[in-house]
């Protein structure tokens, strides 16, 4: 008797391990597809690197045929994962050798956070290459920079424009804490852009009064 009650409990164990594995897999192929679909949806500001759309494309031909194992009979998951293959493809065709902003400056909060989001993105999947091999240590650490210094610029744009705002309402307060707060972001930062943008937040410095009661703007000016 004791011996049955074992085999049972064990094959109730493979049997919910066996799902749990089954379970997780498709969530896995889940959050790839959302994923890879965010980075379509983001592809019309932000162009994507080749070896970037190459990781993104082989993660999907995976989610692909493990969903075809695990869950055959999700058609609508199977014709996601065309639409989101033909999408990669188009944007395979379109000749970016780089990442690139493909719009304007953005003017309102909004649009800085959409774009600041597909930086993130796109560093996320930056990462994720170079763990799978596809992107050396030395590729990943340029992209990486460059997506970092367009990340920066989106703040200083912000702050640019936040902070104008304030200066023309006389809310010198908080332009004073945005411009200090946009300077500290290009702190160490040598690159000819952050040189420029640290010049344009002194330009704007300079439009407030003198005296702002705590001898802060001194301070910055210096």
């Amino acid at each position: 008797m004791s011996t049955i009650v074992l085999a049972t409990w064990a094959w109730r164990r493979r049997r919910l391990h066996t799902a749990t594995l089954r379970l997780n897999g498709i969530r896995a192929c889940r959050e790839g597809v959302d994923f890879a679909e965010q980075i379509v949806r983001f592809s019309n500001l932000l162009s994507l690197h080749p070896l970037l759309l190459t990781h993104l494309d082989q993660q999907m031909v995976q989610a692909q045929l493990t969903m075809a194992t695990l869950d055959p009979a999700d058609t609508a998951f199977a014709q996601r994962l065309r639409v989101v293959r033909n999408a990669l493809a188009q944007l395979q065709s379109s000749g970016h050798e780089e990442t690139t902003l493909l719009c304007a400056l953005p003017r309102t909060d909004k649009q800085h956070l959409v774009i600041l989001t597909a930086i993130r993105k796109h560093r996320q999947l930056g990462r994720a290459a170079r763990r799978s091999g596809l992107l050396q240590e030395d590729e990943h650490a340029q992209l990486d920079a460059q997506l970092h210094t367009l990340q920066v610029e989106m703040n200083i744009s912000s702050v640019e424009q936040r902070a104008t705002v304030a200066i023309a309402q006389g809310q010198y307060r908080v332009a004073h804490q945005l411009l200090v707060k946009g300077s500290q972001l290009l702190a160490r930062r040598t690159d000819p852009a952050s040189l420029d943008s640290y010049q344009r937040l002194i330009a704007l410095y300079r439009q407030m009064p003198v005296d702002l009661g705590d001898g802060r703007k001194e301070n910055m000016a210096a």
